[in-house]
């Protein structure tokens, strides 16, 4: 059996083989467009996971600001009330050298 191809039947398997590939075209446009909407909308959830974290780290940072400058003012604290208790020692010592050497020179 033999077919005869006319113009208008290369014509109408033209359309039909360009319409399949329109059909295919659109359809991997579909796919590829929700791929990337599926990337970008990862990524969204990524980076809103990523500054959530960022904030943690930042609240831990601050605590310990808080406490680092809470053990600097009891430090101080502790410096000031030790102060005079060291600054009495001192002084005794003082005496106690003093006190010393008038007798070593005493029993020379």
């Amino acid at each position: 059996m033999h077919v005869r191809l006319t113009l208008a039947s290369l014509q109408s398997e033209m359309r039909a083989s360009f319409a399949s590939m329109s059909e295919r075209i659109h359809k991997l446009d579909v796919n590829v467009n929700q791929r990337i909407d599926n990337v970008l909308l990862g990524l969204d959830e990524h980076i809103k996971e990523t500054r959530a974290n960022f904030r943690g780290i930042d609240q831990r940072f601050d605590q310990i600001d808080q406490r680092l400058s809470q053990m600097s003012d009891a430090f101080g604290e502790l410096v000031a009330t030790l102060s005079p208790y060291f600054a009495k020692q001192e002084e005794k010592v003082g005496d106690h050298e003093r006190r010393i050497s008038e007798l070593e020179k005493r029993s020379h």
